[in-house]
């Protein structure tokens, strides 16, 4: 899922992220058990500040999913984890086309546009916890 949705033109093994004892690995499906949405979410310190955070990575949901709540589902789900594993600080680098969708959820935006190779633009939020 998360290759097909954010990088296509990665091999396989490039879009899986490591695991520890506090990182949650998401996954959203369909009645049906179709898989239609992920999301990663790990320790990592904030990469400009140094502040204590979370990061959310490879947040992806399938263009037929998309408005039907299950983006919301995942990101509210990466929030509680955070919060109950103590965290303060939730980040991510956001694309340009998603930073409506992740300020509804509370995020706000803290840098220029950059740019992802294969990616596009892409510009890093925050939000606390």
């Amino acid at each position: 899922m998360r290759r097909a949705v954010l990088r296509p033109y990665e091999a396989e093994e490039a879009v899986h992220y490591a695991t520890d004892a506090v990182a949650e690995h998401l996954a959203a499906y369909e009645a049906d058990g179709h898989l239609v949405g992920v999301a990663t979410v790990f320790a990592e310190e904030h990469p400009e500040t140094g502040e204590p955070g979370w990061r959310l990575r490879g947040m992806g949901v399938a263009a037929d999913a998309r408005g039907t709540g299950c983006g919301g589902w995942l990101l509210t789900a990466v929030v509680d984890h955070v919060a109950r594993s103590g965290g303060h600080l939730l980040w991510c680098n956001a694309r340009v086309s998603a930073l409506g969708f992740y300020q509804r959820y509370g995020f706000t935006v803290e840098s220029d546009v950059f740019f992802v190779v294969g990616g596009g633009e892409h510009r890093r939020m925050r939000r606390v916890v």
